[in-house]
């Protein structure tokens, strides 16, 4: 008897193992990969995805809560989405020790390189803030460009954006 109940245990641990190992490729393959969910991933891992709409046209701003400073801000054009993910900074001594990765992209788009970056605060000292701007944002329709397929359109408010040229899609 004791044999057969060793064997059971066994067997279940053994179960159990392949599960852990299956979920754990699963997860590792969509960090490596960069997938964005517009809502989140669904576990913390500071990454945000932000999708700017006629009805709802999106400012996005980041705060440094010890000194209440707009760090950065950006408009989001209607029809795209913002992806910001922070890593935390390799030199806790530093004022600003993280770095912020983000890209405006085609609104749905579900992975992609984050080509843009600026130094950001710790986690502690810094809010996303999410603004909404007046609805309905006029838009006007272009063909796409770079790495996205040419028969999709792309709409680009007819307000400015407000970031630095060569910031949407990494051009």
């Amino acid at each position: 008897m004791p044999a057969s109940v060793n064997a059971k245990s066994v067997m279940k641990n053994a179960r159990l193992t392949a599960l852990g190992a299956a979920c754990a490729i699963v997860l590792s393959g969509g960090l490596l990969t960069g997938c964005f969910k517009e809502g989140g991933t669904g576990f913390s891992n500071d990454r945000f995805v932000y999708v700017s709409r006629t009805w709802s046209p999106k400012t996005v701003t980041v705060i440094d809560t010890r000194t209440g400073e707009q760090v950065w801000t950006l408009d989001v054009p209607v029809g795209r989405q913002l992806v910001v993910d922070f890593e935390a900074g390799k030199n806790p001594g530093e004022y600003m020790p993280d770095t912020m990765h983000w890209r405006v992209m085609q609104a749905g788009k579900k992975s992609g390189d984050l080509t843009s970056t600026i130094p950001a605060p710790p986690s502690h000292a810094r809010r996303v803030e999410l603004s909404l701007r007046p609805a309905p944002e006029t838009v006007d329709t272009i063909l796409s460009s770079g790495d996205e397929p040419e028969s999709e359109d792309i709409f680009v408010p007819t307000t400015g954006v407000t970031s630095e040229p060569g910031d949407i899609d990494g051009n």
